[in-house]
Formats: structure tokens, sequence, C-alpha cells
């Protein structure tokens, strides 16, 4: 059986794509099925793959040694945000079944299974027809398996340690933008800033002798799982980190970033994790967060956050996908046969 996984990622675009295509890797990993991901990505982005048979090169460019890698593939999971519609056409005629991961709508997908684990994409419009099998919302989210099974987290009386995650490209300097504000409000609290590789920053330095802050860079999985079970309160992008923040019970303030996450923060919105829908270009975003942190601190928010979102987001999305590929591929394989 030949799977192959298709992604992208790197500082400038972000690397949601590469964790949750691990996370489907790592499920079929654990079913016994050995795949083969191939990814446009950066030294940061090898990092994060390293534990995975990884074929790196620049496929949207490379198309002959794509299609080399590709061809005859069982199954074809591609999650991308830059490929356009032609290549797609393309791929999904050189295997057997295609997968396509969607966060919203964002090209007619030739024939094959469609998966959007955003919050509420049961309603954004999908049509049921022959052509499309379709994998809708949060049970469909894949988190890496760290993830699929955590602690128990506990909560405390009062809010003390603040962790801010705004991801590994943050261009414009969102982490300390957000680490000003909360310094000046909120002085007492200890403060952890998690950033990605490569930045170079003079407010490194600037911060780098305060007692209540510490910057940490490109932390492995289980060290980042580490710092949501400790911390009270998360500031993050509203990506693909929210999903693992909402699986640990953390509550969160949420940043949009990039268009693309509207649909995500109005789902958890929607679904009462995030109180406020914030956006970095916002007039009043100094006022905005500090009103969002002052009430997501509150005690009870934080209990019905820990009592909720681990439901919500139980980490098996990724387990999910896989099972139900397994076996479309079997009852594939048996038409065929058949026929």
């Amino acid at each position: 059986m030949k799977v192959v996984i298709l992604t992208e990622g790197s500082r400038a675009t972000g690397y949601g794509h590469l964790t949750r295509c691990l996370s489907i890797y790592q499920a079929f990993e654990e079913k016994g099925v050995e795949s083969v991901l191939v990814a446009h990505c950066d030294d940061r982005g090898k990092e994060i793959l390293q534990d995975v048979q990884l074929i790196g090169f620049n496929w949207l460019v490379e198309l002959e040694k794509l299609y080399e890698n590709i061809d005859g593939a069982d199954l074809l999971i591609i999650d991308s945000y830059l490929a356009p519609e032609y290549i797609y056409l393309e791929l999904s005629s050189r295997v057997t079944k295609a997968i396509y991961i969607d966060d919203y709508r964002r090209i007619e997908y030739p024939k094959g299974v469609i998966i959007n684990g955003t919050l509420g994409a049961e309603s954004f419009g999908f049509e049921t027809n022959s052509h499309h099998e379709l994998l809708l919302g949060a049970k469909y989210i894949p988190i890496r398996k760290e993830f699929w099974k955590t602690p128990i987290k506990k909560n405390r009386e009062t809010v003390q340690d603040i962790l801010i995650t705004v991801g590994g490209h943050d261009k414009k300097n969102i982490s300390f933008i957000v680490l000003d504000i909360m310094l000046h409000e909120f002085q007492d609290m200890s403060y952890t800033l998690v950033m990605g590789s490569g930045i170079n920053n003079s407010s490194i330095y600037k911060y780098s002798k305060e007692k209540n802050i510490k910057i940490l860079h490109s932390l492995a999985t289980p060290s980042m799982l580490d710092l949501m079970l400790k911390c009270d309160v998360a500031i993050s992008a509203a990506g693909q980190t929210l999903y693992e923040l909402a699986r640990v019970g953390v509550p969160t303030i949420a940043i949009g970033v990039v268009e693309n996450q509207q649909n995500n923060l109005m789902g958890w919105v929607k679904n009462k994790f995030i109180l406020d829908s914030l956006w970095f270009d916002d007039r009043d975003f100094n006022k905005k967060i500090i009103s969002s942190f002052n009430s997501t601190m509150m005690k009870n928010h934080r209990e019905i956050i820990l009592k909720t979102m681990p439901t919500l987001v139980d980490g098996q999305g990724a387990r999910r996908i896989v099972s139900y590929l397994l076996e479309l591929n079997k009852n594939d394989i048996k038409t065929s046969k058949i026929g």
C-alpha cells in the first residue's frame, strides 16, 4: 500500500500544515501503515518533521519530481494553501484516492475526500454529491500524537502564568506588542513567550534580564504540552495551536493574523472557547486584549473551559481520518476486484 502526504510549511506561511500532516503520518504509523511525507519546507519545518520519512523539495515548481513521487499512490493526502487547482486535478488523476485538507473552501476540489476540521464546518455549505466524501467538524481535526491523550490540567485559584505563542512566522512582531501591553497592565504575572527559530529581534535582548519573562524558541511538542499544562491563560494566534490549547483545556485569547483564520475565530467564539474575536490590526487592539484577558482570567470561565473543551476537541481526529481512509481503501480494492 502506497500512502503519500503532500504539504508545505515555512516562516512565510506558518507550520500548521506540517503539524497536522505529521499527526496523520503518526496515525498511519500507529496502524502499521508506512507513509511518506512530501513537503516544501524550510529548516524549521524539517525540525518539525525530523521523525518522518521526508522527501523535501519545492513540489509547487518541480512538478515532474512531484509526479514521480506520487504516481500510483493508493492514498494521496494534500494539505496546501498554495497549490493551484490544475495541480490538484493532475494529482487526483494519478492516484487511486485523493484526499484534500481544507480550511475555507479554497478551491473546487476534484473527486475525492474533503476534510475540514474547523469548528462548525458542517455548515460551511459543502454539497453532498457523488464526487466527494466529506469529513467535517472538530472530530476530524488532526493534532499531534502527544495530544491524543493528555494529563488532566488543574486550575489555580488565581492567574499567575501567561503563555504567549503567535507562531514561527511573527513578521508583524505581534508577540512583543502583546507582551508590552500585558506588562503595562499586569506587571505581577509571569510570562512565557514561545517563538519560532531564526527570529532576530532586539526585543529579545530588551526583556532577557526580566525575572518574570521567559523567551523560548522552537520547542519540541512534549515541551509545548508541558507549558500548556502549567500556564493559567494563553494568548495565541488563531491557527492550529488553538486546537491543542482546547484539547488541554487552556483558557485562551486568540488573535487573528491572516484572513483564512476567520472561520476558526467564528467557530471558537460560537463554542465559547474564546470570548472575543480579536485581530492584530483592530483599531482598539490594546483595550480589547486587556478586556478579553480580564474576562478570561475569571475562575468560573476557566473552570468551564477545562470541563468542556477537552471533550469538544478529543484529540482523536487523526486516528478517525486514518481509520476512515483505510476502510475506504479496503472497499476500493474490493470494488476493483469485483469489477
